[in-house]
């Protein structure tokens, strides 16, 4: 059975979450505390595959996810030492992911060139894109959305952005 490609819009503490908490299932493969569902179908947690993440922040943009996931202002607890996934933080839009106030010491924008993020999705054959980029943050998440559709890929908006309540956007989805 095949892998789930996972690609993350926005590296930050949620991200870092995820990437741990993954870790440490895959690590602990007859570990279930805390998992509601150990299995949904034939696919456990073990079977999420990390293969891209698009970020802004110069301090990971350009470093593999599981060692950009603590630099920046990311603040969760360590869960575990992170899975050494190959998926490459590539500089995503900004548009309105920074507000003016976290620019400087909390995000440092990278100059780094915007990537294609559909090319990006396709060539890491990502399957499902995870959006968790700042609450608020709209105009990205739509752009994300948009790009996911793009590269036939299906999106999981993890932040308050009424996507799905737009008849347009779900049925274009479905």
């Amino acid at each position: 059975m095949a892998k789930i490609n996972v690609a993350i819009m926005g590296v930050g503490s949620l991200t870092k979450a995820l990437v741990e908490g993954v870790s440490f299932y895959t690590k602990n493969p007859d570990e279930k505390t805390g998992l509601i569902h150990p299995l949904i179908g034939s696919y456990g947690v073990h079977d999420i595959n990390f293969v891209a993440a698009f970020d802004v922040d110069d301090r990971k943009v350009g470093k593999k996810l599981h060692e950009a996931i603590s630099e920046g202002a990311n603040v969760t607890k360590k869960i575990t030492d992170p899975v050494e996934y190959e998926a490459v933080v590539h500089r995503g839009p900004t548009l309105d992911g920074v507000i003016d106030e976290m620019k400087g010491s909390f995000v440092v924008e990278s100059n780094a060139p915007v990537a294609d993020i559909v090319n990006v999705l396709k060539e890491s054959k990502t399957d499902v894109v995870i959006n968790l980029v700042p609450t608020g943050s709209n105009q990205a998440t739509y752009a994300y959305a948009e790009a996911a559709l793009d590269a036939g890929c299906s999106f999981i908006n993890c932040i308050p952005t009424p996507l799905v309540t737009i008849e347009d956007w779900r049925k274009r989805f479905e």
